[in-house]
């Protein structure tokens, strides 16, 4: 690529990569999406421009983070989130992978396991700095605290190199629930487990079977815990074992 065009928004660069490259690029996203949103809006058409989105975000069976039924990225902006995952979700569900707390809160890496990221590279060591705030934060906020934390964001990527260690990895459809920030649902990924909805999508006025099938996306819900934190120490180049 050349150099971005710095008087892109991060929105419009997102489409001008993709439709100057287009099957080429992959998405990953591990924050809220709000820019991936906006270039939705600007390219309709981005989810066929390029090879696919993976993102962590979401609770589908486990708690949210920050309400019971939310997790932060897609409870930070709500509306984003659905957005992304109605128009990257597909019959197939190959065009999406999410990686939600669910697979996220399976692999916890030990604070001691990081601390020879301190002999390591320059980005290894970036890392291990960052990660004494991010931990320091998670206790501060969501009370979560202790001696080892959640990898969240790597698990996109991860699931892209290692895709064998991930030992359930589902299709489904999902809803994001969109409402007022205080709203312990706003942001929640809605799954209809009835049995009736198995069938198809269900009229919720009449029980009717309206469709055949929904779009869905590909959804991460158990790791390798002890393969997952060794190959990623690994990668970072830290001499540490699990």
């Amino acid at each position: 690529f050349a150099a971005p065009d710095e008087r892109l928004s991060a929105a419009e660069f997102i489409v001008a990569a993709a439709r100057a490259r287009p099957g080429e690029i992959t998405i990953v996203a591990t924050s809220p999406l709000t820019n991936l949103a906006i270039a939705v809006l600007l390219e309709p058409a981005l989810p066929s421009l390029v090879k696919g989105a993976y993102i962590m975000g979401g609770a589908v069976y486990h708690p949210g983070n920050v309400s019971p039924l939310s997790e932060a990225n897609f409870a930070h902006d709500a509306r984003a989130a659905k957005i992304v995952v109605d128009a990257f979700s597909s019959t197939t569900g190959e065009g999406l992978v999410i990686a939600p707390l669910d697979v996220t809160m399976r692999a916890m890496v030990e604070n001691a396991a990081l601390e020879g990221l301190g002999a390591a590279g320059p980005a290894a060591q970036l890392f291990g700095a960052a990660w004494k705030a991010y931990t320091a934060n998670y206790c501060r906020v969501l009370k979560f605290c202790g001696d080892h934390g959640a990898l969240h964001d790597v698990h996109p990527i991860a699931y892209m190199i290692w895709p064998d260690i991930y030992t359930k990895v589902e299709r489904m459809p999902l809803d994001i629930v969109v409402s007022n920030f205080e709203n312990a649902a706003n942001g929640h990924s809605l799954l209809d487990r009835r049995n009736l909805a198995k069938t198809g999508v269900v009229d919720d006025r009449t029980g009717e079977i309206t469709a055949e099938t929904r779009p869905m996306a590909t959804v991460l819900l158990d790791v390798d815990a002890d393969a997952f934190i060794e190959r990623f120490l690994a990668a970072m180049g830290a001499n540490a074992t699990v």
